[in-house]
């Protein structure tokens, strides 16, 4: 049985040279998931213009996390307590994840590879260098 909020289609690109390639398919990917929906092309301008789902699942973490720490603890089951339990201890691992990954890339490597794009962007785009370089001028500028 569906219900009225349950997409009967429902597709996402999990690539990240997605946005290399720019597809306008979401054909060519590692990992496809695709569900049925009446509204593709909705989904896909949220997904688009709005925000993917990874950032749509990191705010509602986020906002659970912000709730849980408002819940009466002294008033839920012990299968509740080692739900939150289990969802804090995901996130906490989510997050590790992310800073590792954070650090990966300003390593001198990451660092080289962005350094490249730059320089790309300076050669092959000249009338968008500016801004970037303004950018970072703007974060190591003196306070």
């Amino acid at each position: 049985m569906t219900s009225w909020f349950t997409p009967e289609k429902l597709s996402q690109n999990i690539n990240p040279w997605t946005w290399f390639l720019n597809l306008k398919d979401n054909s060519s990917s590692w990992i496809n998931i695709n569900y049925k929906t009446n509204h593709s092309d909705t989904e896909q301008k949220i997904i688009s213009e709005v925000a993917g789902y990874g950032m749509q699942l990191d705010i509602i973490e986020h906002t659970i996390l912000l709730m849980i720490d408002f819940i009466p603890k002294d008033k839920l089951s012990e299968t509740q307590k080692k739900q939150i339990s289990e969802f804090q201890s995901m996130m906490s691992k989510i997050n590790e994840k992310k800073e590792e990954l954070r650090l990966k890339r300003l390593s001198p490597e990451g660092l080289n590879s962005l350094i490249e794009d730059i320089k790309f962007v300076k050669e092959n785009y000249p009338e968008k260098f500016p801004a970037i370089k303004n950018k970072i001028n703007s974060i190591f500028a003196e306070k």
